[in-house]
């Protein structure tokens, strides 16, 4: 299993919306920046929801954090008490921050290999707002 989310838009990004998209980042950052082992997913959710409150905007819901390997949505998960679970080396993580500003939804998904040195993103491609014209 593999899971892999992007932000597009038709024509030239407006200010706003290259900001909402680099709140995505930076949350999706925080809640990766935790993913190490020992640590917990409640880290990296407090971290992710920290940076949201920073800025105003509510905290996230939902499984937007979660393990994934033969099945989606593996434990440990942030819906439930797997969330407690201490992360190991080799694990797999999905994280996808999912918000919306003004009834526009962003999400940026990557899935993340556990190592010794913290998350390492398993998808090289770009994360960047990208503009179709």
């Amino acid at each position: 299993n593999a899971a892999i989310g992007r932000c597009f838009v038709l024509g030239k990004a407006v200010e706003d919306v290259k900001k909402h998209w680099q709140i995505v980042l930076d949350t999706q950052d925080a809640a990766a920046h935790q993913l190490v082992p020992g640590n917990c997913l409640t880290a990296a959710v407090t971290a992710a929801n920290s940076l949201l409150e920073r800025v105003g905007i509510p905290s996230l819901k939902g499984a937007w954090l979660h393990g994934i390997g033969y099945g989606w949505q593996e434990v440990p998960r942030c819906v439930d008490d797997s969330m407690c679970r201490p992360l190991r080396e080799g694990m797999t993580i999905v994280v996808a921050p999912r918000l919306s500003f003004e009834g526009k939804d962003y999400c940026c998904m990557n899935v993340y290999k556990i190592t010794q040195c913290g998350a390492v993103p398993m998808s090289i491609i770009p994360r960047e707002l990208r503009e179709l014209y």
